[in-house]
């Protein structure tokens, strides 16, 4: 009996150790099988989420690795290398628009020259205001959104001209009244919660479809203000004092259609 105890007292370490080497494997093999199925999406999205969680180095899994799995590991590796140069573009294009810089200047003047092609081009004014910016001074609107939200508003402005002039016609001769929405305003804040929705990983399965590019992402931008707008028009609400509590709705139903198979925010606008 004590012989006995004796051994299993020895034992332990070597047991403790194999454990924690299984421990430690388990990740590495979880991600092979998952690599050795069909490619799909969802097969992406699983394993750049182990990768991240468990820190695993792709050349850890090469033992033992079939050839589909091995090709599945690159595309996953290349999405997420596609992942990460989108990001730091999103974030270069973030900083605080600047009417000095000469790129900024620009897309204050192709914005005008969409919207306000008539008139001559004027850096500050209250013509402005028909765009639905708060003030004379447009820069000061874009707040921690900055030149993503300025070149986001101009794609808009150029692809989906009609829709924007409509709006800054309503808001103009109607600000404030029922349906009238401030065109420049309500883009901002959809540009704000895309950005939030890239951040959180609500937009992996869209950009792993459609392909992780800034074009696909100013679709995904037109997809995000164009929803909003259909809602806005659809529930007819009494006036911009509801803007908050249908943009909270609204961005809590995206969220949920994301968390589901949707590869896109609304059908609309593809």
């Amino acid at each position: 009996m004590e012989a006995a105890l004796r051994l299993g007292a020895a034992a332990a370490p070597l047991l403790a150790a194999i454990a924690l080497a299984y421990y430690h494997s388990l990740p590495r093999v979880r991600l092979v099988r998952l690599c050795d199925r069909p490619w799909s999406p969802s097969v992406a999205l699983l394993a750049k989420r182990l990768l991240e969680r468990s820190r695993l180095e792709p050349r850890e899994c090469e033992s033992r690795i079939t050839t589909r799995a091995a090709e599945n590991l690159r595309r996953c590796l290349a999405f997420m290398a596609d992942l990460h140069a989108l990001r730091a573009e999103l974030e270069r294009q973030r900083k605080a628009v600047d009417p000095s810089d000469a790129a900024h200047a620009a897309l204050l003047q192709r914005l005008w020259l969409a919207l306000l092609p008539e008139e001559s081009f004027r850096a500050r004014g209250e013509a402005w205001l028909r765009l639905g910016f708060q003030g004379a001074d447009p820069c000061t609107d874009f707040r921690g959104m900055g030149g993503l939200a300025l070149r986001e508003l101009v794609h808009f402005a150029e692809v989906f001209r009609e829709e924007a002039l409509l709006r800054c016609e309503a808001w103009s001769r109607d600000g404030g009244a029922v349906q009238a929405l401030p065109y420049a305003l309500t883009a901002i804040n959809a540009s704000a919660w895309l950005w939030a929705l890239f951040v959180d990983g609500k937009l992996d399965r869209c950009l792993c479809v459609r392909g992780a590019s800034l074009q696909t992402y100013r679709n995904l931008f037109c997809e995000m203000l164009c929803g909003f707008l259909r809602l806005w028009e659809s529930e007819a609400p009494a006036g911009i004092e509801c803007f908050q509590r249908m943009s909270n709705a609204y961005i809590a139903d995206v969220r949920r259609r994301l968390d589901g198979s949707a590869d896109h925010i609304t059908t609309l606008y593809k």
